[in-house]
């Protein structure tokens, strides 16, 4: 998919609405800014839960917060 778009004296730039549904991208969801050789890329922010998911991590958050207020004790 080849898109382009013109970026404002303010620096922005509109997503065009096909690859924001391709992505399945949603207003006010935050993007992770890379740049490649001279390339920018636009990734989205992974959530807490796909974050978590990827660690595979069994506790809950509550028990992790007990274990570390523990330490504190």
């Amino acid at each position: 998919m080849f898109e382009t778009t013109i970026m404002t004296e303010k620096g922005q730039i509109v997503i065009k609405k096909a690859l924001r549904e391709k992505l399945k991208l949603k207003p006010g969801q935050k993007l992770i800014e890379e740049i490649e050789e001279n390339k920018i890329i636009l990734k989205p922010m992974p959530t807490l839960k796909e974050l978590r998911d990827r660690v595979k991590i069994k506790e809950s958050t509550d028990e992790i917060m007990k274990e570390i207020k523990k330490g504190w004790e």
